[in-house]
């Protein structure tokens, strides 16, 4: 349930988020069908934010707690989207290329450096071979 919320939650964060980015003055000036899109994003990010808060949680001492669980994840979503809708394609161009560059050297450095090509083929003994090899007393035929 929750993991379904948080993703149509960033789904909606996302969506205002492009809406105050790329038209700011049609939202804010009173335009009907901007204005109530904003409204409309807004109750139900409150909606899904409650619904959220509602569920359950773990009583188990952690030794990290996120403080104003979920009121400050949503709001730092928003700020970021908010934020991210703001810069420009040659911005996100180079950010991709730079993305790209870093995945191709952390795959090929961990291809070259994987523990899995360097363990043994061999799978190990079984207890049961092992035990009755060194069990005092077992009789071999």
């Amino acid at each position: 349930m929750v993991y379904g919320c948080a993703f149509l939650l960033v789904l909606l964060l996302t969506i205002l988020g492009l809406f105050l980015a790329q038209w700011p003055s049609r939202v804010f000036s009173g335009d009907p069908g901007f204005t109530a899109g904003a409204v409309l994003l807004l109750l139900l990010i409150a909606g899904i934010t409650a619904i959220i808060w509602r569920q359950p949680q773990n009583p188990s001492p952690l030794p990290f707690r996120v403080p104003a669980l979920p009121v400050l994840p949503v709001l730092s979503i928003f700020v970021n989207v908010y934020l991210m809708m703001q810069m420009s394609s040659a911005t996100w161009a180079q950010c991709g290329i730079w993305n790209a560059l870093g995945l191709a050297i952390f795959f090929e450095y961990g291809i070259r450096h994987s523990l899995e090509e360097k363990r043994d083929p061999q799978p190990p003994a079984s207890n049961f071979q092992t035990l009755d090899e060194h069990t005092p007393g077992a009789e071999s035929s």
